[in-house]
């Protein structure tokens, strides 16, 4: 019995962990490339702005690199929200090894059936 609380204890954890965090990271990432459509801007404006981007003619659009301000927005975003998210999965890991720890001991206190049969 202790062997399989602890393997659902460690599969629930790594399922869980970091989420959010990563979710963040990757909604903040100031390298990636904005979608721009063909119809929202010509290439002629794009090359007078002297703005970097890639011509990408099968979905008809530019991805445009992020200037520095969304940069500077991006990592302020992880700056600022990382360590709210780390609270959030770190929570969630407890949350979930609370909830299995509780069920397990309260089966082995007799107060949950063992199986579908021994209901009353």
């Amino acid at each position: 019995m202790k062997i399989k609380f602890i393997l659902i204890l460690i599969l629930l954890l790594v399922v869980n962990s970091s989420c959010v965090t990563q979710k963040l990271w990757k909604e903040t990432n100031p390298n990636k490339y904005v979608k721009i459509y063909f119809t929202q801007i010509t290439e002629e404006e794009l090359i007078e702005n002297g703005v970097n981007y890639i011509k990408d003619d099968k979905r008809k659009a530019f991805y445009v690199e992020k200037n520095s301000f969304e940069k500077l927005k991006d990592y302020t975003y992880r700056l600022l929200g990382t360590p709210v998210t780390l609270v959030l999965d770190t929570v969630t890991i407890i949350v979930v090894a609370a909830g299995v720890a509780g069920y397990v001991y309260l089966g082995a206190q007799g107060y949950l059936p063992t199986s579908c049969y021994d209901r009353e």
